[in-house]
This record gives C-alpha cells, sequence and structure tokens, in this order.
C-alpha cells in the first residue's frame, strides 16, 4: 500500500503541513478497507492518493518506488 499526501492537510508555520483530522479519517479508513478481507468490493487504488502493488508489480518496475513509474 503506497499513499501520496503531498496534496492533504493544511499549512502549518512556514514550510509544514499538518494533516486535518478529516485527513487522518481517510486515510486510515482506506488502510482498514485494504486490510479486509475481499476488499476488493470496498477498496480501489485512486491516482494521486493510494495504489496497492503486489510483488510483481515491484519487481516489474526494477523494484523502483517512483510514483510515476507504479
Amino acid at each position: 500500500m503506497f499513499f501520496d499526501l503531498r496534496e492533504m492537510g493544511s499549512p502549518y508555520e512556514k514550510k509544514f503541513t499538518q494533516l486535518t483530522v478529516e485527513d487522518i479519517n481517510k486515510i486510515t479508513a482506506t488502510y482498514h478497507n485494504w486490510q479486509q478481507v475481499g476488499f476488493e468490493k470496498t477498496y480501489s487504488n485512486t491516482p494521486e492518493y493510494c495504489y496497492s502493488a503486489g510483488f510483481k508489480d515491484i519487481e516489474q518496475k526494477d523494484f523502483s518506488l517512483v510514483q510515476a513509474s507504479i
């Protein structure tokens, strides 16, 4: 499970971003749905948010975890 959370959160001080309670709830709900038996019904990959990669997916990309290559 890979998450891209760069677009979430709200500015905190000058150069930081802080996740809101709503952001945290969304992330945890997605993660817990992904962990369930039969997750195919409750979870789906969402571009620029989350991606469930299997070993073969990562192996095909020469074990690169760079988002653009998955």
